[in-house]
């Protein structure tokens, strides 16, 4: 199966209700059937999928036995989605003229993202890590950090960062000298790649994460593609600590005015537990003075500063993070007395 049908499938299956992946390779993903509602009896029943068969993907239901190749489901349920998908599959000749991008005010300000980074890029030089053989260094790294395993699938590794990064944007590297890096894509909203991460495997790297965007506007906010915008929506501080994080985003490469950053209306912010970084303290004033929702960390058991830290030195269950975030979700003058609680320095 392709990258540009593996993307749309992931994008369209997050409209539906109680959406599960099962599994990434073969892509197996279950949801409530949007034809026929599944059980009017049972409201947790899920009967409906999009699987993998032969290498192609396909929709099926078991409650209603409707059974589709996924292109024409595509076509019979979402025409317009439907459009964008065969213009990327199939590629310049089947385009009369480039789609605009209409910017939504209330998520993203007033900038379209039209830059993408074109699919046969990432696949001329990495290879994804749930493809990788049992003990590859970048995927034993990912397996050491406790990354879950379905997860494995949204990072990429290759041997020639210096050269995938030239190829993005000309002249961002010196030169094109072989250096191992682990891969973070970051997708807009439609499934395109508009930008991309490099994390360093080597200690001798001067920097650490690298963030290469096919333009200046750009899209840099990681896990786009994957969130449902009606529940909500976690903003942490990098895209590893996010995947442990039920729909949760992150923002790389710089920082981004609260206009730009996407949903609004049910956006909470997740910043790292570091109560005495002066940085990190005045970040979250900011964001309390601003009216924003925000989680902060006074009241949970763990000392590490970010969510992974928690888990891997710490002990801590993805499912205890996500439980404390819910519950630990705060605004104004609620907000205010706990963070002074919670703070360390004099801003």
């Amino acid at each position: 199966m392709d990258i540009t049908t593996y993307k749309y499938a992931l994008q369209v299956s997050q409209q539906y209700e109680l959406t599960k992946t099962r599994s990434h390779n073969p892509l197996r993903i279950n949801f409530r059937c949007p034809i026929c509602g599944d059980s009017k009896v049972n409201m947790y029943e899920t009967r409906g999928w999009f699987y993998e068969y032969k290498g192609e993907l396909r929709y099926g239901c078991f409650n209603c036995n409707k059974n589709y190749p996924f292109p024409f489901y595509l076509k019979l349920r979402h025409p317009e989605i439907y459009r964008h998908y065969i213009l990327e599959k199939n590629g310049d000749r089947y385009k009369k003229k480039e789609p605009t991008v209409e910017a939504d005010t209330s998520n993203i300000g007033k900038k379209s993202l039209t830059s993408i980074i074109d699919d046969s890029t990432i696949n001329k030089y990495c290879v994804r890590l749930d493809r990788l053989p049992e003990g590859h260094p970048a995927l034993l790294y990912m397996q050491n950090r406790l990354i879950p395993e379905e997860r494995m699938c949204l990072f990429w590794f290759t041997m020639k960062w210096r050269e995938l990064a030239n190829a993005v944007k000309p002249n961002t590297c010196s030169n094109n000298d072989p250096e191992p890096r682990i891969v973070i894509p970051i997708f807009d909203e439609k499934g395109n790649i508009a930008s991309m991460q490099g994390r360093a495997l080597r200690s001798t790297e001067k920097l650490r994460y690298m963030t290469v965007k096919s333009s200046e506007d750009a899209n840099k906010v990681y896990g786009l593609e994957r969130i449902n915008p009606n529940e909500t929506v976690f903003y942490l501080e990098g895209p590893i600590d996010s995947v442990f994080i039920d729909n949760a985003l992150a923002i790389v490469g710089g920082t981004m005015s609260l206009e730009e950053a996407p949903h609004k209306k049910t956006r909470v912010w997740v910043l790292d537990n570091e109560p005495r970084s002066k940085d990190t303290c005045a970040r979250m004033l900011k964001l309390i003075e601003a009216g924003e929702r925000i989680v902060i960390w006074d009241k949970c058991k763990w000392q590490k500063k970010d969510v992974n830290d928690m888990i891997l030195k710490e002990g801590a269950t993805k499912e205890e993070i996500n439980q404390y975030l819910r519950d630990n979700i705060v605004k104004g003058l609620r907000a205010k007395i706990r963070f002074n609680e919670w703070k360390k320095v004099i801003l």
